[in-house]
C-alpha cells in the first residue's frame, strides 16, 4: 500500500508502539470501548463496556503497561510498576498508578495517577466528582507520605474522556483558583466549581484550560479514538493522544533527575527505544 503524503503522524517518534496503534492490547480495549459507545447511541445492542468504569481501568492500564513494563531493566535507573487500585462503587474512581519500587522505605514512590470513572460521568457534575475524589485520595491520611510530598501528573478519565493535570501539594497555583464551568452540554445551571489550588494544568496548552477566564471546560476534555478519516487516513483525535503519550512518557526522566542524572537530547530513554 502506497503511503498516503497527506497522513500526519503523531506521537514520540522513538517508542515501538503508541496505544493508538493496531498492534496492542490497549489499541484493542480503546476501539471495544467506543464501538459499544456508539452501538448504545444508536440504541443497538452493546457489550457493556462504556457503561462501567473497570473497562475504562483496564484500558488505562493497557495503555501505561506499554511504556512502563515490569519486565524493564534500566541500567542505574528505577523499577516501575503499574498498579491497579480499585473500589466497588460504581461513582468513586479507580486508580491506575505508575510508581517506583525501592529495597528500602519508603517502599514505593508515585509519579502519575490515572482516576477513572464511567462514561456518565462525562457531564459538569460527573469532573467535579471525579476532581474532588481524586483530591481526597491525593489528601488522605492513609496514603503514603511520599505521594503527598512530591509533584505527581494526573489523568482525569470519564468514560473515553480525559484531562491531563499536575498535582503539586508544595507550590498552589498563583492568583485566582481555576474552576470547572457548571454549564455545558448536558445543559447544567449549578454554580462553578471550585479546583483545588494544588492542582495545576499540564506543562502545554489544552483546550480544555481558559487561562484568560480561569476555567476548565469539561465538555472540551480530550477523547481517545482510533477512527480514521476515510479520505486522508488522518485521526482527528491524533493530536491529543500524541500529547497524552508524551505527557506519560516524561514521568521516565523524572527520577533520574531527581539523582542528578546528566541527560542529553530530548529523546526517550535507551529502554523505550524500539530493540534492534
Amino acid at each position: 500500500m502506497t503511503p498516503n503524503p497527506t497522513q500526519k503522524h503523531y506521537g514520540l517518534p522513538d517508542v515501538p508502539y503508541h496505544f493508538w496503534s493496531p498492534n496492542n492490547a490497549a489499541y484493542f480495549k480503546i476501539n471495544q470501548i467506543n464501538a459499544d459507545i456508539k452501538a448504545s447511541a444508536g440504541q443497538a445492542p452493546g457489550t457493556g463496556q462504556s457503561t462501567h468504569k473497570r473497562p475504562i481501568t483496564n484500558m488505562w492500564a493497557a495503555i501505561c503497561r506499554l511504556y512502563y513494563s515490569d519486565a524493564d531493566v534500566v541500567t542505574n535507573g528505577p523499577l516501575w510498576s503499574v498498579d491497579v487500585e480499585t473500589t466497588q462503587e460504581e461513582d468513586t474512581p479507580d486508580s491506575v498508578i505508575i510508581r517506583t519500587l525501592h529495597e528500602t522505605a519508603p517502599w514505593t514512590q508515585d509519579y502519575l495517577r490515572v482516576e477513572c470513572v464511567k462514561a456518565a460521568h462525562d457531564t459538569a457534575p460527573g469532573w467535579k466528582n471525579l476532581i474532588s475524589h481524586t483530591v481526597t485520595k491525593l489528601t488522605s491520611s492513609e496514603a503514603d507520605s511520599s505521594t503527598n510530598d512530591n509533584p505527581i501528573s494526573l489523568v482525569l478519565a470519564a468514560g473515553m474522556k480525559c484531562m491531563l493535570f499536575i498535582w503539586d501539594p508544595k507550590s498552589q497555583l498563583p492568583g485566582a483558583q481555576l474552576r470547572i464551568r457548571a454549564e455545558g452540554d448536558d445543559g447544567m445551571g449549578s454554580e462553578d466549581a471550585i479546583l483545588d489550588p494544588r492542582i495545576k494544568p499540564p506543562p502545554f496548552d489544552t483546550c480544555y484550560v481558559d487561562a484568560t477566564g480561569g476555567e476548565i471546560i469539561w465538555s472540551k476534555a480530550w477523547k481517545l479514538d482510533d477512527e480514521t478519516d476515510p479520505g486522508t487516513g488522518d485521526i482527528p483525535c491524533g493530536r491529543e493522544m500524541g500529547q497524552i503519550e508524551e505527557f506519560l512518557c516524561s514521568v521516565r526522566k523524572i527520577p533520574l533527575a531527581e539523582k542528578g542524572s546528566e541527560t542529553t537530547g530530548t529523546g526517550l530513554p535507551d529502554d523505550l527505544k524500539p530493540k534492534v
